[in-house]
């Protein structure tokens, strides 16, 4: 499903992410992800950054913006060199509508950096 359609309200980062609020997903590697994501949160609450909401695009002042057309890039440094992923807003689910990849209550930035990764290691 698309984010629009799994939320009346969709955000991709409202304020800053809470680790307390960060779900891991169901893959196998999201526990690691959702780790890393809640190490990037505390990073950021403790030193008053906005790191995550810096790798998304389209952004303003390092706060992404929800896209109606449904892309997004992302920018990864990956093997030494800098990468924008390009991604779309379709969002696995179960059949229950419970998000798939790590995620973080109405906002969508963990499913979409975790998207991303997914592309990028293939």
């Amino acid at each position: 499903m698309r984010i629009h359609e799994i939320s009346d309200n969709p955000m991709i980062v409202k304020d800053k992410l809470k680790p307390q609020k960060i779900v891991k997903g169901m893959l196998k590697s999201s526990i690691s992800f959702a780790c890393a994501i809640i190490s990037i949160c505390n990073y950021d609450l403790q030193f008053e950054k906005s790191t995550i909401g810096s790798l998304i695009f389209p952004n303003k002042d390092d706060t992404p913006i929800f896209n109606t057309a449904g892309a997004y890039g992302i920018k990864i440094r990956f093997n030494g060199a800098q990468r924008l992923i390009k991604i779309d807003d379709y969002l696995p689910i179960d059949d229950k509508l419970a998000p798939i990849l790590t995620s973080c209550q109405n906002q969508f930035a963990p499913q979409l950096l975790e998207k991303a990764i997914i592309k990028l290691d293939g």
